[in-house]
């Protein structure tokens, strides 16, 4: 995307993560390049709404419970 989001995770991102968490393991530098960027944006798109749900139904319950 062309705008600068806070809640996105960006390849570089997500490369750094993954190669500090999964030191030594079968993930492989390889395999992460080939996550297309459409998919990063899908995933961090649909995170952002399960998110935005989880506080609606939390502030749902504030507000009748």
């Amino acid at each position: 995307t062309s705008g600068v989001n806070v809640a996105t995770i960006s390849q570089d991102t997500a490369n750094a993560f993954i190669a500090s968490q999964f030191n030594g393991s079968q993930i492989k530098s390889e395999d992460i390049n080939q996550i297309d960027e459409d998919d990063m944006e899908e995933m961090d798109i649909k995170w952002n709404m399960a998110l935005l749900s989880m506080r609606a139904d939390k502030m749902g319950l504030e507000l009748h419970g």
